[in-house]
């Protein structure tokens, strides 16, 4: 006889402690990408809502423990992890440009 029930996805609100000391709290679901089942971490701000999503493999997870979505939010507050931002070239570019390109030593004097 086959079985007619469809799993109901994995949602939970949780503080999340991966391998590396990183802690983050928030919504978790199970994700499938790249070929491989992830946990994926949406953190909130203050008003619940997603401000970013971080995603983990199963084996870098430490623990997960469950909690209430007004402590997860307390939780990701007092955490203050932040997402990864956009990498800004510009002051690369202005540091290359203190450089004497004749010995290839840095101009100390227009720091």
């Amino acid at each position: 006889m086959p079985d007619d029930k469809v799993k109901e996805p994995f949602q939970s609100w949780a503080l999340v402690e991966i391998m590396g000391h990183v802690r983050l709290a928030g919504l978790i679901t199970e994700e499938s990408l790249f070929g491989s089942v992830m946990l994926r971490v949406d953190v909130p701000n203050a008003e619940g809502e997603t401000v970013f999503t971080r995603y983990f493999g199963g084996s870098s997870i430490y623990s997960i423990s469950p909690v209430t979505k007004e402590i997860a939010i307390a939780l990701a507050k007092n955490i203050c992890a932040k997402p990864v931002t956009v990498y800004d070239i510009e002051p690369q570019r202005q540091l290359a440009g203190r450089f004497d390109r004749q010995d290839d030593e840095m101009e100390f004097g227009d720091r």
